[in-house]
């Protein structure tokens, strides 16, 4: 894949206007949790079945040219061509913090591709455990274009509202649209919610399902690519997450790295049991961890070779005196 042409960094990694898009906290931020003790299953607010850019001008640019502007200045910054991956963990904080690495994943995406099915934790809706929850959404509208939707049978639908409140479901789907205007072949989008797996025997049970569902040769070919979304550590007073407060704000940085690298390295090795078990020891603040061992589960079950492609923070785009910051972390399989 060729790009034509790169853009000056102003501030950062991004242009200045571009600084301003939020990050992904762990706080609910919007919206109205259902009644204790669970879920409930929402009504569809979109008589069209179209998923509305929600979060478009705000995570991100609304106006297509700045978009693509944005996504052609993080492809442009890849530092080493990967190859073409079906399985991956991709951040989702707005878009001048995560679209460094998430292009590490899109830059060369296997020409066969055809669908995409994305696990997301929820930000905004309270989820029983162990369950995947989904939507009935036909598409997905971005800035760039609408893309098609599909769903899967083990994901329980009803839940557009929490889909459509959800961040991580739409922040990948600009990527997708620019790619599918070049593409012979377009990509459909299947996204799915997951909070929390209670223990390993739940996780091999949704494992067997969702690959039951895409179906092994799919995943194996590339046509079916597999995403779990999660930041990872967010750290700071603004999380309640200040384990090494007593440190020098450099030395907590390194420290919270190593946390997220020994978490990352486990999850890239399809040691799924051993991350989910460190994640209960340490209780870092990784918000997507139940996706992230599903998809590590399955690319160990199909003998992939995985890898950390990037780590980095929102410290490192956009330092400041702040003692808060959000690290990302890029996982791929081949």
């Amino acid at each position: 894949m060729v790009f034509y042409r790169v853009f000056p960094v102003l501030t950062g990694l991004f242009p200045t206007p571009l600084a301003i898009y939020p990050l992904c906290i762990i706080i609910r931020v919007s919206g109205s949790f259902p009644e204790k003790g669970g879920c409930m299953p929402s009504v569809k607010n979109s008589s069209q079945g179209i998923r509305r850019a929600k979060f478009a001008g705000a995570w991100y640019p609304k106006d297509k040219h700045v978009l693509e502007d944005l996504l052609l200045q993080a492809f442009s910054l890849v530092k080493n061509q990967p190859p073409s991956s079906c399985c991956a963990v991709l951040p989702h904080a707005g878009l001048s913090f995560s679209a460094l690495g998430m292009a590490d994943f899109f830059y060369d995406l296997p020409p066969q591709a055809e669908r995409l099915v994305l696990l997301a934790p929820s930000h905004t809706t309270s989820l029983n455990p162990d369950m995947l929850v989904g939507g009935s959404f036909s598409s997905y509208a971005t800035p760039l274009g609408t893309i098609e939707g599909f769903s899967l049978p083990s994901v329980q639908k009803g839940f557009d509202q929490a889909i459509e409140r959800e961040h991580a479901v739409e922040m990948v789907l600009p990527f997708i649209a620019y790619l599918n205007k070049s593409r012979e072949k377009q990509i459909a989008y299947s996204p799915a919610l997951i909070s929390k797996i209670t223990n390993g025997f739940v996780l091999s049970e949704l494992c067997d399902k969702l690959v039951s569902d895409i179906g092994r040769e799919a995943l194996q070919s590339g046509r079916t690519l597999l995403v779990a979304s999660s930041d990872f550590t967010h750290y700071g007073r603004r999380f309640a997450y200040e384990p090494y407060a007593r440190l020098e704000r450099s030395a907590q940085r390194e420290r919270v790295r190593e946390d997220d690298l020994a978490i990352a390295g486990l999850l890239a090795e399809g040691k799924s049991e051993k991350a989910l078990a460190l994640f209960a020891e340490k209780k870092p603040t990784i918000c997507g961890i139940a996706p992230s061992v599903i998809v590590s589960e399955i690319a160990r079950r199909l003998n992939l070779k995985g890898k950390i492609a990037s780590y980095y923070s929102s410290y490192d785009i956009a330092p400041s005196s702040e003692e808060s910051f959000v690290a990302y972390c890029t996982i791929l399989w081949s």
